[in-house]
């Protein structure tokens, strides 16, 4: 998506589809599930995008889910 490198302002590289990210959000209110957005290298391309939504429980594991750490700089 980045053809000349990273993105601005923030120097980023394109980091959509790398893996399903867990989310804090409950699937629907009282459920155990909980939201991952944004797709993965598992998937077709046209879930590569920070509107994909799909669940799962979160004491369940895949080679695909995951979790992005921020820090400020």
């Amino acid at each position: 998506m980045y053809p000349l490198g990273a993105s601005h302002p923030c120097g980023l590289m394109d980091l959509a589809g790398n893996v399903w990210e867990w989310t804090a959000s409950p699937w629907k209110p009282g459920h155990s599930a909980r939201v991952v957005r944004g797709g993965s290298w598992d998937n077709s391309c046209g879930f590569a995008r920070c509107a994909a939504r799909a669940r799962n429980l979160p004491d369940l594991s895949y080679v695909d889910f995951g979790f992005r750490c921020v820090s400020p700089v």
